[in-house]
C-alpha cells in the first residue's frame, strides 16, 4: 500500500485491522492518506479555477519559474507568440523573454529582484504595439518563486495617439503662419500709423497686438507639448 500511494495512487488503503501496535499504525497510515488526497483533490481544483481565470484572460500572461523557464502561457499570450515568431527577438531584446517557435523557452534575469514591480513598457513588434509588464511572483515570505510577464495589445490605442499628437502638430503649425502675419501687419499699423490713428483706434491696434501675442503663445506651447509627445524636444 505505501507503494502505491508513493507511486501517487491515493485511494489505496491498508484495510489492516488490528488492535496490536501494526493495527495503530495502518489506521494512522490510512488516515494520512485519506488526508492526502482531500489535499490533492482541493488543490486540483484550486488549480483548475487558476487556470480558467488565467485563459479567460483577454491579455497575454506568461508565467516563469525561478529558473526563468515557462511554466505556461495562456491562449491569449500563445497566439500573440504564434502569430510574432519571426518578431520574438524583438521582445527578448527589450523585455528579456526568450520564446522559442514552440512557444517554451527562458527569460534572462532582470531587476525584478528588487523592484516589487516594473514599470510598464511599451514594446513595436512588427506592425503591433504590446504593453510589457513585467513583475516578480513571492511568497508571503518574500521569497521570489517566479515572474509573470503581461502583454496587452494597445496598437489601437497608440493609433489614436498618434493621430492626436499629429492633429495638434499639424493645427498648431496651421494657426502660426496666420497669426504672424496679423502680428506682422499690426506692428506695422502701430508704427506707420501712430501719427494719423486716433487714441481710441491706437487702444483698438494694442488690443489686437495684445490678443495675437496670447494666441501665438497658446500655439508655441502646443507645438512644444507635441514635441515632447514625440521625443524630438532638446533641451540645453
Amino acid at each position: 500500500t505505501s507503494t502505491a500511494v508513493t507511486q501517487g495512487d491515493l485511494d489505496q488503503r491498508t484495510g489492516i485491522e488490528r488492535k496490536d501496535e501494526l493495527g495503530t499504525l495502518a489506521r494512522s497510515f490510512d488516515t494520512m492518506t485519506a488526508s492526502l488526497a482531500a489535499r490533492n483533490r482541493e488543490l486540483l481544483e484550486q488549480a483548475s479555477k487558476l487556470e480558467g481565470i488565467l485563459q479567460s484572460i483577454a491579455d497575454g500572461i506568461i508565467v516563469f519559474d525561478t529558473d526563468d523557464h515557462i511554466i505556461t502561457a495562456n491562449s491569449a499570450a500563445q497566439v500573440i507568440l504564434d502569430e510574432l515568431k519571426e518578431d520574438t527577438r524583438v521582445l527578448s531584446e527589450k523585455n528579456g523573454v526568450a520564446v522559442g517557435q514552440n512557444g517554451h523557452g527562458s527569460a534572462r534575469q532582470n531587476k525584478l529582484d528588487s523592484d516589487p514591480l516594473t514599470a510598464s513598457q511599451r514594446l513595436q513588434i512588427g506592425n503591433r504595439v504590446f504593453s510589457a509588464l513585467d513583475a516578480p511572483v513571492k511568497m508571503p515570505d518574500g521569497d521570489r518563486i517566479g515572474r509573470v510577464v503581461v502583454l496587452r495589445d494597445i496598437t489601437r490605442e497608440t493609433e489614436v495617439e498618434q493621430l492626436k499628437e499629429g492633429f495638434i502638430s499639424s493645427i498648431s503649425h496651421e494657426l502660426r503662419t496666420p497669426l504672424t502675419s496679423i502680428k506682422g501687419y499690426n506692428d506695422l499699423l502701430a508704427v506707420s500709423g501712430a501719427q494719423n490713428l486716433t487714441d481710441q483706434q491706437m487702444k483698438f491696434v494694442n488690443v489686437i497686438k495684445g490678443n495675437t501675442d496670447k494666441l501665438i503663445q497658446h500655439v508655441e506651447k502646443l507645438i512644444d507639448i507635441a514635441e515632447i509627445q514625440r521625443g524630438t524636444l532638446s533641451i540645453n
